[in-house]
């Protein structure tokens, strides 16, 4: 069964379509172009019929671009317009014919054969030219009026960024000064406590230092990713600083039970970088592969020597990202869990700020993995010399 593919953003249009081809031909449907751009190239239809009045590429445009993907396939624009210069207009811009509405039900399936069977409609050369130079100017105009708008929607999203960054600062140092006189008290009154009163104080003084680290957290990506503050670039053994970093790690895994490994070569070499940025990086990669990797799973640290750089890698067995959302979780506060339902705790930036770090220490940063089989995130640093 042939197929032929309608592409109107009208469910009702469709609806009649379907009714009237369906006996003879497979009708396939988008609801606008560049849907049916997409089904054009997976489908390969014997025949397209499309509106010229969609949503985002109008028909003019799609038809332009599914003759240079298909040429072979004829394209019927099938529309109301029937202004002076509408059925040209089309064919200027890529249609094989033209089908005004509303659809005569008597006639749709023999001008659909019709098409099919290799019926084409032309214009005369003088009319072509005519037409292709008004169909050029108009998508010039168009293109222009594109630049416009996202010119002025990429000032604003500037705007709003800044003022994100704005909002930050302020929320931290607002956050940060009370803060710390809450601790300080608390810590000041947990010395002279006892018994029940203890726990209680100690439990402030967790969740008080929790808050600190995510205020902490939101600075250090405001400050790696506008350039605010300055690295303090020095000599340090990669090596040493790994293996403190897994000691730290140690103690989170034990009440998970997890497995951590550690394979470094005896000879990894010095690298000339920010201390404080590297213990970042590896932090915030060690912290995600414990969280995300279930009780009793494994976590391993590698490293080995490349031309000229570093390769060290953060593998877990844990719950794996999919394919979808591996080119996304780098980006600020992005959770891949549904906000409402998610069980892991955080904002969301430890990778981003883990990817500005390493950006900031002349690196790169990626991860492979395999949804329910765990992942691995790896970043290169440019050895000293």
């Amino acid at each position: 069964m042939q197929k032929v593919l309608y592409i109107e953003d009208s469910p009702d249009a469709r609806r009649l379509v379907q009714r009237l081809l369906s006996d003879r031909y497979r009708v396939l449907e988008a609801e606008d172009g560049l849907t049916g751009i997409e089904v054009t190239w997976a489908e390969e239809p014997a025949l397209i019929l499309l509106d010229i009045n969609i949503p985002y590429l109008d028909g003019y445009e799609v038809a332009t671009k599914l003759k240079s993907l298909r040429p072979e396939v004829p394209i019927v624009a099938l529309t109301a317009d029937v202004s002076e210069g509408a059925r040209q207009r089309a064919l200027a811009a890529g249609c094989d014919g033209y089908i005004s509405k509303p659809i005569d039900p008597d006639q749709f399936q023999t001008q659909v054969k019709a098409f099919l069977k290799g019926k084409r409609e032309v214009l005369e050369q003088g009319e072509r030219k005519v037409y292709a130079q008004a169909y050029q100017q108009r998508l010039v105009d168009r293109l222009e009026e594109k630049v416009r708008e996202l010119t002025k929607v990429n000032e604003e999203l500037k705007e709003l960024d800044r003022m994100k960054d704005e909002f930050i600062s302020i929320a931290a140092h607002e956050l940060y000064t009370p803060l710390s006189i809450l601790l300080g008290y608390t810590v000041m009154v947990q010395e002279e406590a006892t018994g029940e009163m203890q726990r209680y104080l100690e439990i402030i003084v967790d969740k008080s230092l929790q808050l600190q680290r995510v205020i902490g957290c939101m600075l250090d990506l405001k400050y790696l990713q506008a350039g605010e503050a300055l690295p303090k670039v020095e000599k340090v053994s990669l090596k040493e600083l790994i293996e403190a970093m897994v000691d730290e790690l140690d103690l989170l895994a034990e009440t998970k039970q997890q497995a951590v490994e550690l394979d470094l070569p005896e000879d990894l070499p010095e690298i000339e970088a920010d201390r404080r940025r590297l213990n970042l990086i590896l932090s915030n990669l060690l912290s995600n592969a414990s969280k995300f990797t279930p009780e009793g799973g494994k976590i391993r640290v590698e490293a080995r020597v490349g031309e000229g750089e570093v390769v060290v890698s953060v593998r877990d067995t844990g719950i794996g990202i999919p394919a979808k959302e591996r080119e996304r979780i780098f980006a600020p506060f992005y959770q891949i869990e549904d906000s409402l339902t998610r069980t892991h705790g955080g904002l969301g930036l430890g990778l981003a700020i883990a990817k500005s770090a390493v950006a900031t220490c002349g690196g790169r940063i990626w991860v492979e993995s395999e949804e329910g089989a765990g992942s691995t995130f790896s970043f290169t640093l440019p050895i000293y010399k």
